[in-house]
């Protein structure tokens, strides 16, 4: 059982269960293994040079639980959960890439490219549809990922500012709408204290609606709120 801030008694959302007991180790398992370097997540960092990431809400979570908060390439991800991806062009027709084997894709300015994110984290969730139902529900979350990247490698100018970067430290998740927001927010509450990850508690949550336009960079990090702040900060 889960205590959470209401002083509700709660399990862990029956998803959340399934992909923690498919994992090889929990973020706790990771940070005690003497994973440092990249693999380390930084306390510090600065919001001008957050970089976005279009994805589902399923890999987002696999990134929480097993792999320190970051975002992993597909071999990375191997090694610690022992599956698959289940995002953009890794759960394509086509496969990974040669590039997503060893890094992540990112914008390296998406206050420009949100849209594009938008269309990736689309086509990720999109893409897992023919998955049973029980599968469905996180997997088909679409979400936008702003983070700091680590490990910067070459830019292919593929997608616009395309950069690749061996991690991104995961700071902001922004969802396709206010339900869907929320009932992440339910669940990232379960898993922070469930496995006593403070860190998870100081992610910040937004919405689609949140990077329409042209905001800088700072607004959108001022929009976003807090995973651990009080309910009333999420109805303004």
């Amino acid at each position: 059982m889960t205590h959470l801030r209401n002083g509700a008694k709660k399990t862990l959302d029956t998803k959340a269960e399934l992909i923690v007991n498919q994992k090889y180790f929990t973020t706790g398992e990771y940070r005690r293994a003497g994973n440092d370097g990249i693999n380390a997540r930084p306390a510090e960092f600065k919001v001008s040079a957050l970089v976005g990431h279009g994805t589902n809400f399923e890999s987002a979570l696999k990134g929480i639980l097993n792999a320190n908060l970051q975002l992993v390439p597909q071999i990375r991800q191997f090694e610690l959960q022992g599956s698959n991806p289940t995002t953009g062009e890794a759960s394509g027709k086509s496969g990974a890439t040669e590039l997503n084997r060893s890094y992540v894709s990112t914008s390296g300015d998406p206050i420009s490219d949100f849209s594009v994110n938008k269309q990736y984290a689309t086509r990720s969730s999109d893409s897992n549809a023919h998955l049973n139902e029980v599968n469905t529900r996180f997997a088909t979350m679409p979400v936008v990922i702003w983070g700091d990247g680590v490990g910067a490698g070459q830019m292919t100018g593929r997608v616009g500012s395309e950069v690749p970067f061996q991690r991104v430290n995961m700071r902001v998740l922004a969802f396709k709408d206010t339900s869907s927001r929320d009932e992440a927010r339910r669940v990232l509450q379960q898993i922070g204290e469930h496995y006593g990850v403070p860190e998870i508690a100081k992610l910040r949550l937004a919405t689609f609606d949140d990077l329409d336009g042209t905001p800088s960079k700072q607004s959108v990090w001022d929009k976003a709120v807090e995973v651990g702040s009080r309910e009333a900060d999420f109805q303004r």
